[in-house]
């Protein structure tokens, strides 16, 4: 219950919440991140696209997954190298099929 409540309380941020953001970004539970990373793929700064990226590294391959798609949604032009590192170095079949749809979804979005 807890977490869902956290979730929830999540999703009702924006970008004037940023700070909030990053610091549920460090959040334990990994639907918060998930959570998070939604956030974030609809607010396109320089401070998004940083955490986004730091939630690449998260061991948790949902959480991955989520930030690879937000950053689809964030159009700082690294993010494309981005997500192509993080799949060169990937090894579960479904967090690379994510990424080969995002990186299609960013070559048509930053074109």
């Amino acid at each position: 219950m807890f977490g869902k409540v956290k979730v929830e309380k999540v999703r009702s941020l924006g970008e004037k919440d940023m700070k909030k953001l990053m610091e549920y970004a460090k959040n334990q539970d990994p639907q918060v991140k998930i959570a998070v990373a939604q956030v974030l793929g609809r607010i396109n700064n320089e401070d998004s696209y940083n955490t986004l990226i730091g939630l690449l590294a998260d061991d948790n391959v949902d959480v991955k997954s989520a930030a690879v798609q937000s950053l689809v949604f964030v159009t700082w032009e690294p993010s494309l190298n981005d997500v192509r590192y993080e799949m060169s170095k990937a090894t579960d079949p479904a967090f690379i099929e994510v990424c080969k749809e995002a990186i299609n979804k960013m070559m048509k979005v930053h074109r």
